[in-house]
């Protein structure tokens, strides 16, 4: 347990808490970009021009597969696979990582539902979503969720398995998802591209 004690305390040290202020300072400026550019014309129509062109690849099979891609970065199931992530991670004696990705996940749920409700930006028009849902569009909440839990598996897969064929393997299966995990999300028509393009810096961060 004494162990375990001082890991923590290295970890929560001035570093993190200069981190930690950073990103929320990155987060408010990141909002206030957001709401300032959201009405901007040639945005507004590169976004058009760039979810026409997506949906117009649609077809049935494809629909289902990425269905399934979009749910994974379902706030139901990030909430499920974290907590069995920090259990694991904690289990194996990854203390810092068990903390690392429990703060990861729940900032970024935390900072998507209060940009959600500042930028208050619209979803693409509700004829040509495949799913529909309730929340604003920006941010992706999928999108960064995707990225702040399977970008961290990536950087804990970096650092800890020593087989270089199984690390990148395993790596390249994160960042398909999440690849995926993002294009779902503008295919199915949930979210304006620059939102999706957005969401994978705010959570990247």
């Amino acid at each position: 347990m004494q162990k375990q004690l001082e890991i923590m305390r290295k970890f929560f040290d001035k570093y993190f808490f200069i981190a930690f202020s950073g990103y929320f300072l990155f987060a408010a400026v990141f909002a206030i970009v957001a709401k300032l550019t959201s009405e901007i014309k040639y945005l507004v129509k590169l976004d058009v021009i760039i979810l026409n062109s997506i949906i117009n690849l649609r077809f049935g099979s494809l629909n289902k597969a990425l269905n399934i891609f979009t749910d994974l970065g379902d706030t139901k199931l990030m909430i499920f696979l974290t907590i069995a992530a920090v259990a694991l991670l904690f289990l194996k004696k990854h203390y810092i990582y068990s903390i690392g990705i429990a703060l990861s996940i729940g900032i970024a749920e935390f900072i998507s539902f209060i940009l959600k409700n500042v930028v208050s930006r619209h979803r693409p028009p509700e004829f040509i979503n495949l799913v529909h849902e309730s929340t604003a569009s920006f941010p992706s909440g999928h999108t960064i969720a995707a990225i702040s839990f399977y970008g961290f598996l990536i950087y804990f897969f970096y650092k800890k398995i020593k087989n270089k064929i199984w690390r990148n393997v395993l790596i390249l299966i994160c960042g398909i998802i999440i690849l995926l995990a993002g294009f779902a999300r503008i295919y199915l028509g949930a979210h304006w591209p620059s939102h999706v393009m957005a969401s994978i810096i705010l959570g990247g961060v």
